[in-house]
């Protein structure tokens, strides 16, 4: 179940904007022009029919088109990474690596389609909501019907990316709280490519 949340969760959305204007114009304007992201993140997902809340903290990295990182801090060490191509799961406390190829796994998450270099409203239908908490925020429901979510919203604050909440059709709610947020920065490719440890179990998934 810890794997089935973390794999869920690269999946994410990035951006800064400015809080006059159109804001679905700034959102694909900024998609359009963004080439990489690193931020920390707070991760809680609530299950409204299992009851409770994980919650966990880390790094994460993006650089289109399709690599991706995340870096799981604590509660307990994990590591997603995807050159493009692959996908890396590793769990630090159980020793394993889990590889399998990225159209096959995550073909429709948000990382994935975001990380891509196509027009936002190709994806998704957008909606402005109405403010809340001081926050701007919009929402996007996929296109596609065979998608893991129902529903992304974002949230903004002062041009800046504050937290992405979303659904999906189990009732699991899955908020992320960004912070340090930096963009179009020049990360390096080897930062996405991942060799497991020595003495760690690896398994293909697929096979």
């Amino acid at each position: 179940m810890k794997q089935k949340l973390s794999v869920f969760l690269w999946l994410c959305l990035w951006s800064t904007l400015s809080p006059a204007g159109d804001l679905i114009s700034q959102a694909e304007a900024y998609f359009d022009q963004l080439t990489s992201l690193q931020a920390r993140f707070e991760q809680k997902v609530e299950n409204s029919q299992l009851g409770g809340q994980d919650y966990r903290q880390g790094v994460l990295y993006i650089k289109k088109p399709g690599r991706f990182r995340w870096d799981y801090e604590a509660p307990y060490e994990q590591q997603i990474t995807s050159d493009g191509k692959k996908i890396w799961i590793y769990d630090k406390d159980l020793e394993q690596v889990t590889v399998r190829l990225l159209d096959n796994s995550v073909g429709n998450t948000p990382a994935v389609l975001l990380s891509e270099q196509q027009a936002l409203n190709k994806t998704f239908n957008l909606k402005e909501l109405p403010p809340a908490d001081g926050l701007l925020r919009l929402r996007l429901t996929p296109k596609q019907q065979d998608t893991s979510f129902t529903e992304i919203v974002l949230s903004f604050e002062n041009q800046e990316l504050k937290q992405m909440a979303m659904q999906d059709s189990l009732g699991q709610r899955t908020l992320l709280i960004f912070s340090q947020v930096q963009k179009n920065r020049k990360l390096k490719n080897t930062l996405f490519e991942f060799e497991p440890p020595k003495g760690v179990d690896v398994f293909e998934a697929g096979e």
